[in-house]
């Protein structure tokens, strides 16, 4: 934080924080559990204050400086979000947004960048047959690989 806390340059647009072991929980349900209970354990309490202390320093960052802070954290709604449709939301933003600095920045005319769906379900391990893809159904699509590679480790020992 101390380093965020010293960059001052106002043209910072995205503070990405990568998928990192943060000592919180960002999900509002888990955030704004009543920490005044006395029948709450301590440390649960603590952990729903650190996560709240978190999430206030990373939406103060967004609102001062104007930006959008992207945290390596996935929670579960209601509705399943659609993370294809998500990356597709975010890939577009970033084409029509900073395409143009983005493009000059890796020596790439703007025109060629093609926003490929499949290259991202290809990521995924999935093909163009599949729609949609939730984080439980990559969860789900993860543990598959897994068991495969444990069945072709212990068949090759």
């Amino acid at each position: 934080f101390d380093l965020v806390e010293q960059v001052s340059d106002e043209s910072i647009d995205i503070y990405l924080f990568p998928e990192t072991p943060w000592p919180m929980r960002l999900n509002p349900e888990f955030r704004n559990l009543d920490t005044t209970s006395p029948s709450m354990p301590d440390r649960l309490r603590l952990r729903i204050l650190e996560s709240q202390y978190y999430f206030d320093w990373f939406h103060r960052l967004a609102r001062e400086r104007e930006a959008t802070v992207v945290v390596g954290a996935i929670f579960q709604q209601e509705t399943p979000l659609d993370l294809f449709a998500e990356i597709t939301h975010l890939a577009t933003y970033f084409a029509t947004t900073h395409g143009e600095r983005l493009a000059a920045q890796v020596g790439m005319e703007p025109s060629d960048y093609e926003f490929d769906p499949n290259g991202i379900r290809a990521a995924f391990g999935v093909d163009e047959t599949v729609e949609t893809m939730t984080y439980r159904d990559l969860q789900a699509r993860r543990e598959i690989i897994r068991n495969r590679l444990r069945a072709r480790h212990a068949s090759s020992a």
